[in-house]
């Protein structure tokens, strides 16, 4: 069998795995929502491209359960920008102040405000400040969607790309895969997010070895064989690996499948 051939049964029995096995009250349809992002050409400013980035930041380990700024949360995350914005005096992200800021002294108001504590929150305001000093590079949001469009012609350079973010300036807590999922969630869909559920999939039934760069070459093959964008099928594994559907139902409530599912897939491959 040649890697076209299963890419395309891999992709086509895992679609059919999930529309089969949906949490009751949801419906095929009701998926359609999870498979685009919001399109690229709605980002409108800096401060998008920001959120995203410190978003995505947060969006390991169990960072998101305890910082909670991710739109899943809307008050959470209200109540943090609240305070960021109170610390420069301002109602938007400005950049050139946020990056200004020491990071102990970002966490030391968030624990004041919120009565948080601990490592995750600590690193996290290190992502803040870095993520500012980051994107204070670009001149606006064009000049930051023409930076990812040079690069956005095949997986090769796409990786490129993601090095280049990394290395260029080190947002701290954010690698490949982070980098990855801030540039999906903007829009750019050509971008999947080697994720730990991903990883679990595509190791299991062979489709790629466990670095990180195989697995997002090998989900962007997988995606073109099946004329499909990255960014859809990384949903649709991930929503079996994770049970997490989190436009329809509250964050507490999960069905993950990745085991079942990687056995059934086994037997068809």
């Amino acid at each position: 069998m040649g890697n076209s051939e299963r890419n395309r049964i891999v992709f086509q029995f895992a679609q059919k795995y999930l529309e089969e096995n949906l949490p009751a009250g949801l419906s095929k349809a009701d998926l359609e929502k999870y498979y685009e992002p919001k399109p690229v050409n709605q980002l409108n400013n800096m401060g998008e491209v920001y959120e995203q980035f410190i978003m995505s930041a947060q969006n390991r380990y169990s960072m998101p359960n305890n910082i909670k700024f991710n739109n899943e949360h809307p008050n959470d995350k209200k109540q943090i920008k609240d305070i960021l914005f109170s610390l420069y005096g301002d109602n938007s992200y400005d950049l050139a102040k946020i990056s200004a800021l020491d990071s102990d002294f970002l966490y030391e108001n968030f624990s004041t405000e919120l009565g948080i504590s601990g490592k995750l929150w600590q690193d996290w305001c290190k992502s803040v400040v870095d993520a500012a000093e980051y994107l204070q590079q670009f001149s606006d949001v064009n000049d930051f969607k023409s930076f990812v469009a040079k690069y956005d012609g095949s997986n090769r350079e796409r990786i490129v790309l993601i090095d280049k973010i990394n290395k260029q300036h080190h947002i701290y807590g954010m690698g490949f895969a982070l980098i990855c999922d801030a540039l999906k969630e903007m829009g750019f869909c050509n971008f999947s997010k080697p994720d730990v559920h991903i990883k679990n999939i595509f190791t299991s039934l062979g489709l790629s070895d466990a670095n990180e760069k195989h697995i997002f070459i090998a989900l962007g093959e997988l995606a073109a064989d099946n004329g499909v964008t990255p960014y859809k099928a990384d949903k649709i594994f991930w929503l079996i690996c994770s049970g997490y559907f989190y436009k329809d139902f509250d964050d507490n409530v999960k069905y993950p499948k990745a085991d079942d599912f990687i056995e059934k897939a086994k037997r068809v491959m």
